[in-house]
C-alpha cells in the first residue's frame, strides 16, 4: 500500500498514458507529489511551497519565452513536475526549456489544448487521496495493535520491534534517568552501538528544554511528556527526513509509551509513598518491610543514609503548578553524580524526598564531596530549595533525617542560600524536640560530646569548667569554685572553639553552648 504519490506513479495512470507526454526531466520521476495546482501569474513560482504538480497554459510568458525559462529554473527546486498546455497560447516548448528540465531533473510534460485541466486535476487528486487513505488505514491498524498490546500489558520491546517492521526504522526508548533502555535487540546489531548509545545520552543531556521533538544527525528524539513531566524519550534512527507515515506512527507510539511510563511511575510512586509513610509513622513495627524495600532498591542504610528535601518555589504567586521540567533537570544533574538514590514524589505537597546511601558526616559542612556538588548544582536552579538532613545508620532514624530536612525549610529566610543544612538549626531542633529527643542527640554530638571525648583522651577538665561557668555568674566565681586562676578558666574555654567550632566568647555561640550544656545536664530527668 502506497503512502505517497511520486511523478513516476502518475505516468502509469490512464490520463497520463493517453493524453500527457513527458518531454524532459526523466531523472526526477521519483519526486513526491503533494497536490496539484494551476498557475498562470508571471511570478507564480513564489506561491509554490514544495511538491506541487503545476499545470499551466503558459499564458503569462507567451510573449516573453525567456521569462518563461526563468520560471522553469525557479520551479526546479520546489515543484514535483510541470505540465504545460500547447497549441493554446504557445505551439511548442523551446529547446532551452527541455535542456534546463533535464539538467535539474524537473519532470516536464506537455498536454494538448483539448484536454481540460479539471480532468487532470481530478485524476491526480484521486491518486493523492487514495495514498492518504492508505496511510490512514495503516495508521488505524497500527493504533489498534498498540491499543490491544497496551491492554494486554505488552512490553515496550515488542512494540519497538513491531514499529521497526512497519516503518523500517530502528527505535529505542530511554528513561529520563538513563537507567531503563528498551528495544536494544535491534540496536545492538548496529556497528558501534555502545558509542551510539553514549552519543544519544550526550545529546539528551545537553538539550536543556526536552519538551518537543529535536534532531541531531541521524538521531530523531521524541520526549515522552505527561503532566509537565518528561518520563523518557523515544529515539528513532534515520539518516533521512521522516516520512508522513513514519511521523504518524511515531506520534501513536510516543503516546502509548508515555501512558505506560506514567502508569508505571504512578504505581511506583504509590509504593514509595507507602514506604515513606512506614518510615515516618511506624518504623519499629514495619522495620523488616522497610529494610526489604531498601535492599530491593539497592539502598544500603547501614553505610550511612541521609534525607534531602527538594521544594520548588514558584517564582510567580499566580502559578498553580510546579514546573516539573525544572525539577526533573535538577534531579537529572543530581543522579549524574549519585546514580543510586531513591526519590519520592509527594504530589500534594509538591516536594521530593531523596534517600541517599553511602554518606559520611565529613561532608555536612558543604565544603567538599557529594554535598558540595549538590550546592554547586543548586546555584543554577534559583527556584529550587534544597534541605539536607543528617546521616543516620538505623532504620528508626531515617525518619529523623527526613523530618529535620523538611523542617529546616521553616527556618529559612528569603535572602539566604537556597541550600539549607540541618546543622544550621540544630539548637532549634533540640529545643523543639526536647532533651531526650533524637534531634537533641545530633545537637549534643556537635557540641558537648566532642568536649567529653577530649577530656577523656587528654585528661583535661573542660566540661567541669564549662559546668562551673554556666552555674556561676562570673568567670571569677567559676575560677574560685575550681580553685584555679581566672586565666586558666579562659584558657580552657578558648579550647572549645578548636574542639567543636563554637567560640564561647562570642555572645551568640556562648548562648548555644549554654543551651547544649543544659540539655545534656537535664537529659532523662524531665518527664514528658
Amino acid at each position: 500500500m502506497r503512502e505517497f504519490i511520486d511523478v513516476e506513479w502518475l505516468t502509469e495512470i490512464s490520463m497520463f498514458k493517453n493524453h500527457i507526454r513527458l518531454v524532459a526531466g526523466k531523472g526526477g520521476l521519483a519526486r513526491h507529489v503533494t497536490y496539484v495546482t494551476v498557475q498562470e501569474a508571471p511570478d507564480f513560482y513564489k506561491q509554490i511551497e514544495g511538491g506541487e504538480f503545476v499545470l499551466s497554459t503558459w499564458y503569462a510568458f507567451k510573449d516573453d519565452m525567456d521569462a518563461g525559462l526563468d520560471a522553469i529554473r525557479n520551479l526546479c527546486g520546489i515543484a514535483s513536475g510541470v505540465c504545460i498546455k500547447v497549441n493554446r497560447f504557445i505551439d511548442k516548448l523551446p529547446p532551452e526549456y527541455l535542456k534546463c528540465a533535464d539538467e535539474f531533473n524537473l519532470p516536464l510534460f506537455i498536454v494538448d489544448k483539448s484536454v481540460k485541466f479539471r480532468e487532470i486535476i481530478k485524476s491526480i487528486t484521486l491518486e493523492i487521496n487514495m495514498a492518504h487513505v492508505n496511510v490512514l488505514v495503516q495508521l488505524n491498524d497500527y493504533y489498534t495493535y498498540l491499543f490491544q498490546t497496551a491492554l494486554e500489558n505488552g512490553s515496550a520491546d515488542s512494540m519497538l520491534l513491531d514499529f521497526a517492521r512497519r516503518s523500517g526504522l530502528i527505535a529505542i526508548t530511554v528513561s529520563a534517568d538513563f537507567k531503563q533502555l528498551r528495544g536494544m535487540r535491534s540496536f545492538q546489531k548496529l556497528p558501534d552501538h555502545e558509542y551510539r548509545l553514549q552519543v544519544i545520552k550526550d545529546i539528551i543531556s545537553l538539550n536543556s528544554s526536552p519538551v518537543k521533538y529535536f534532531c541531531e544527525n541521524e538521531y530523531h528524539i521524541f520526549p515522552c511528556i505527561a503532566r509537565g513531566y518528561c518520563y523518557g524519550y523515544l529515539v528513532v534512527l534515520s539518516a533521512n527526513m521522516l516520512s508522513e507515515r513514519q511521523r504518524l506512527y511515531i506520534a501513536q507510539l510516543v503516546n502509548i509509551i508515555t501512558i505506560k511510563w506514567l502508569d508505571r511511575q504512578e504505581k511506583e510512586n504509590d509504593t514509595l509513598l507507602s514506604l515513606l509513610d512506614m518510615i515516618l509513622n511506624s518504623p519499629g513495627r514495619d522495620q523488616e518491610r522497610i529494610i526489604q524495600f531498601l535492599n530491593k532498591k539497592s539502598i544500603d542504610y547501614t553505610s550511612g543514609i541521609r534525607a534531602i528535601q527538594i521544594k520548588y518555589d514558584k517564582p510567580n504567586k499566580n502559578d498553580t503548578k510546579v514546573n516539573f521540567a525544572v525539577v526533573q533537570r535538577f534531579l537529572a544533574d543530581i543522579i549524574a553524580i549519585k546514580p543510586n538514590l531513591l526519590y519520592i514524589w509527594d504530589k500534594p505537597a509538591d516536594s521530593f524526598t531523596l534517600l541517599i546511601d553511602k554518606q559520611t558526616r565529613e561532608g555536612d559542612d558543604l565544603s567538599h564531596g557529594f554535598l558540595h556538588s549538590v550546592a554547586k548544582i543548586s546555584e543554577n536552579y534559583r527556584d529550587i530549595s534544597v534541605s539536607i538532613g543528617p546521616v543516620v545508620t538505623a532504620v528508626s532514624d531515617i525518619r529523623v533525617s527526613i523530618k529535620m530536612a523538611k523542617n529546616s525549610f521553616l527556618f529559612k529566610s528569603g535572602d539566604e542560600s537556597n541550600v539549607i543544612c540541618y546543622k544550621e538549626n540544630l539548637m532549634q531542633f533540640a529545643l523543639l524536640g526536647g532533651a531526650d529527643s533524637r534531634e537533641s542527640d545530633f545537637f549534643l554530638e556537635y557540641t558537648i560530646i566532642p568536649l567529653i571525648e577530649h577530656d577523656r583522651c587528654h585528661d583535661d577538665l573542660i566540661m567541669e569548667t564549662l559546668s562551673c561557668v554556666v552555674e556561676n555568674a562570673t568567670l571569677e566565681q567559676a575560677a574560685k569554685k575550681q580553685n584555679i586562676h581566672v586565666n586558666s578558666v579562659r584558657y580552657r574555654l578558648q579550647k572549645i572553639k578548636n574542639i567543636c567550632g563554637l567560640d564561647f566568647f562570642n555572645q551568640n555561640e556562648k548562648y548555644i553552648m549554654i543551651i547544649a550544656y543544659m540539655i545534656y545536664k537535664n537529659r532523662k530527668k524531665y518527664c514528658y
